[in-house]
């Protein structure tokens, strides 16, 4: 089903005009218009001057629940795998809460997104604390555009960590079960997708059969909670 079925099926009447706008914009206009440096929620990256003017943009609020989440159970020093870089927000996010005796290993299977992440990471001077990985962790489920010539490693090659954020469009899952043969980390962060195959409850069964105590899940994003809501997408925490 695609996303504007979703949209059609579970969107208010009152939030159609936003997303309408939001859509266009996004979908035909964005990408030649003026770009710039902007706040993504307290993260500098690049995007378009007119982003944080368009209804359900929200720059401010981007990936709220998963910013929300590293700033909560990262800790100085830990050693943080981020797998599923995008702009790059989660990835600084998580090099300011390790400071300098931490460490952030970042796994993106997309070219340009990486690319993108590096350059967001520089721009925030967080560089010294990160490595970057050109390569897709468990399986390609919706690897934006393509995973090219990234090399597909299971996520028992993952090096040791104190903290596993997983944000990779599905194939979340694929690693859970994967970690079950390797050495497993004392927290977890877990956006669920799940028109892509992983939805919060099966992520939250999986976390549990490995041990973990789940937290309460929230919504990954808040513009149009109701579109996430159908969207299934969620952030899930687990601690062992």
């Amino acid at each position: 089903m695609s996303s504007l079925d979703y949209v059609v099926r579970t969107l208010p009447l009152r939030s159609m005009p936003s997303f309408i706008i939001q859509y266009i914009y996004s979908r035909f206009l964005r990408d030649y218009l003026p770009s710039s440096t902007i706040s993504f929620n307290g993260v500098q990256a690049e995007g378009c001057i007119f982003d944080p003017y368009i209804p359900g943009k929200s720059p401010a609020n981007y990936e709220h629940g998963l910013v929300a989440e590293l700033q909560s159970l990262v800790k100085s020093g830990d050693k943080v795998i981020i797998v599923g870089g995008g702009i790059g927000v989660s990835t600084v996010v998580a090099a300011r809460q390790v400071g300098q005796d931490g460490s952030v290993h970042v796994f993106e299977g997309n070219r340009e997104q990486l690319n993108t992440c590096q350059r967001t990471v520089a721009l925030n001077n967080v560089a010294g604390q990160v490595t970057f990985n050109h390569a897709v962790v468990g399986e390609d489920v919706n690897v934006y555009s393509g995973h090219g010539d990234a090399e597909t490693i299971p996520a028992t090659d993952l090096p040791n960590a104190d903290v596993l954020v997983l944000d990779c469009e599905g194939a979340e899952q694929k690693i859970l079960d994967q970690l079950r043969n390797g050495p497993l980390p004392s927290r977890l962060i877990v956006e669920s997708h799940g028109r892509y195959g992983s939805p919060a409850d099966s992520v939250e069964q999986k976390l549990k059969s490995l041990e973990y105590r789940v937290g309460e899940k929230r919504l990954a994003e808040v513009t149009f909670p109701e579109l996430a809501a159908a969207n299934d997408l969620f952030i899930l925490t687990g601690v062992r």
